[in-house]
């Protein structure tokens, strides 16, 4: 769906699924406003697979965040399923989230050629066909943005 890479990192945006939200998110489209994600709202689950690049040792990952996400043409702030993602990520056996893929521990890196992957999962709203992901790796001289398309039903 989407790709990015530094000299020593790659990064992939793969679609994992979809699915219509069992339970109101409790979470509004934007900040001071009252239109919230009810029951019914459809939900894209993306899989984010990390590939390190390095020719030697291991590529330091700690402090990975993936942040500042948006819809493209909407000013809202894209929000994550909380409540159902983790178990969908589960089900289809990727970590959700960065901290799943981590691991034990503070330190996180990822050994020479290797690659790592986790789950997120983000609420979509009407009329919105592309997702703005920012992933920052801080041993990485920049954040890397992706545009990933949203295939809303």
């Amino acid at each position: 769906m989407a790709r990015a890479a530094t000299s020593d990192l790659g990064v992939a945006v793969y679609e994992l699924g979809s699915y219509v939200s069992t339970q109101d998110s409790g979470l509004l489209r934007q900040p001071g406003g009252t239109e919230r994600f009810p029951t019914g709202s459809f939900v894209t689950v993306i899989q984010v697979s990390l590939d390190g690049f390095v020719p030697f040792g291991e590529l330091d990952l700690s402090g990975l965040t993936v942040r500042e996400t948006s819809w493209v043409g909407l000013g809202d702030t894209a929000e994550l399923d909380a409540n159902e993602g983790p178990d969908f990520a589960a089900d289809a056996g990727v970590p959700w989230g960065p901290a799943g893929a981590q691991g034990r521990g503070r330190n996180w890196s990822l050994p020479n050629h290797l690659s790592t992957s986790f789950a997120l999962a983000y609420y979509v709203p009407f009329g919105v066909s592309t997702l703005d992901l920012v992933v920052d790796v801080p041993s990485q001289r920049d954040p890397l943005t992706l545009s990933v398309p949203v295939h809303a039903e």
